[in-house]
């Protein structure tokens, strides 16, 4: 029983895996898309529009880097 327990957590730790590389790809696409942002608003003359979205980017970035200890905790 234990081992089937066992390689339950293993491939919920290896999805978690693959979820968090994902999220890192998204997450770094997105900081590349806000640069762009930030350059059209300073070639428009609006200033820095888009501080708020970096900071969701990497709360969003911590949380994905957390979820395994997070998961561990609610099934252990």
């Amino acid at each position: 029983m234990n081992d089937g327990m066992d390689a339950a957590y293993a491939r919920l730790e290896q999805v978690l895996g693959w979820v968090a590389w994902l999220a890192c790809l998204l997450a770094v696409a997105r900081l590349i898309w806000i640069g762009g942002l930030f350059y059209q608003a300073k070639q428009d003359g609006h200033g820095a529009d888009g501080v708020e979205n970096i900071v969701a980017n990497l709360m969003a970035a911590i949380v994905v880097g957390a979820s395994g200890a997070i998961a561990g905790a609610l099934l252990s």
